[in-house]
């Protein structure tokens, strides 16, 4: 995933849908950058349930 998709992705994004797929974006872009993504989801999904309680949206 190129960071450039990720903004491209945020700026077509409605409000309602920021605080689920601008966490998740900037995560994958993130991780990517090491080629090792797939070692990070146990991470991935503990930083995007806390992202997604900041926003007041319930996860488990």
């Amino acid at each position: 995933m190129h960071f450039e998709h990720v903004v491209l992705g945020m700026a077509r994004a409605s409000p309602e849908l920021m605080p689920l797929y601008g966490p998740a974006a900037v995560w994958l872009w993130n991780v990517g950058q090491d080629g090792h993504a797939a070692a990070h989801c146990i991470d991935a999904c503990q930083t995007i349930h806390y992202a997604l309680g900041h926003f007041g949206v319930e996860s488990r």
